[in-house]
């Protein structure tokens, strides 16, 4: 899955129309559940790395990126080995990390 090691000097293309299916199906986080994230990774770092297309855009990881710079903290990025779809990738990152009920689930499934 993983095609080069962290790098953290990479721009990213935080909206693609290319990936607008996918952010449909993981909307961003707001609010508090946001603002939670920004608190975690300014105090214990990103964990998980911020999953670029070859393009440049963010596959999986806007939330992420988003905390980051909220949070002045420089995103780590890995770039996405091409193998299998992108959105096979994006919901296999996202489905079992995510906090989602059943209908969104289904939803999910859906695609």
């Amino acid at each position: 899955m993983r095609s080069s090691r962290f790098s953290s000097g990479m721009p990213a293309k935080v909206f693609s129309n290319s990936n607008r299916r996918f952010r449909a199906a993981f909307p961003l986080i707001e609010g508090e559940e946001f603002d939670q994230l920004v608190e975690d990774i300014r105090a214990k770092g990103l964990r998980v790395p911020v999953w670029l297309h070859p393009d440049g855009s963010i596959l999986d990881g806007r939330n992420r990126y988003r905390a980051c710079k909220a949070a002045r903290i420089k995103p780590q990025f890995e770039t996405w080995d091409g193998k299998g779809s992108p959105l096979e990738f994006v919901i296999s990152m996202n489905l079992q990390r995510r906090h989602l009920t059943q209908g969104q689930r289904a939803c999910v499934a859906g695609y």
